[in-house]
């Protein structure tokens, strides 16, 4: 399903080159690992509230250390039925994230997606979860398909249990 690629444990200083993410090792690298890195990206700290009615919004940060620009092109997991980049707007009194169109990350920046920012809308979630939990997704680059591990907060997060340190 996965391509070989880089898994990177930024907090451990470990790095597993060429791994499936099917293997003992990345199995294993469970939530310390809430960086996934490869190719001069990373991606750090994903996670979403636990869904509710089937849909969630998923918050992560991406970091484009590389020399081009990074495109994202599209997200899927197989714990929904569709995932898409939005934007928040406040309209008429009313809370709306409509979708936004892929857009380059230039070398050097970083992407937060955030609460009352931008996210990725989950809809069509067919399983469960609670505070706790580790799912996977994959984030499709222009460049490449990656790997990212999200961890499941309490339906009414706003922030994620990692936050206040920084990588």
């Amino acid at each position: 399903m996965y391509k070989k690629h880089f898994v990177c444990n930024l907090v451990m200083g470990l790095c597993f080159a060429t791994l499936s993410p099917n293997s003992e090792a990345v199995q294993n690298l469970r939530f310390n690992d809430h960086i996934s890195a490869w190719g001069g990206l990373a991606v750090i700290h994903a996670w979403m509230p636990a869904p509710q009615r089937g849909e969630s919004l998923i918050y992560l940060t991406i970091r484009n250390r590389s020399s081009t620009p990074a495109v994202l092109r599209s997200m899927m997991a197989e714990f929904a039925d569709s995932m898409q980049l939005v934007g928040f707007q406040y309209v008429d009194g009313q809370v709306r994230y409509v979708p936004v169109e892929p857009f380059p990350i230039e070398s050097g920046a970083t992407l937060i997606l955030e609460p009352y920012g931008l996210a990725v809308s989950v809809t069509g979630v067919s399983k469960s979860f609670v505070s706790g939990d580790v799912v996977d997704m994959e984030i499709k680059f222009a460049r490449g398909t990656f790997p990212v591990r999200v961890t499941v907060e309490p339906a009414d997060a706003t922030t994620h249990r990692n936050a206040g340190h920084t990588h």
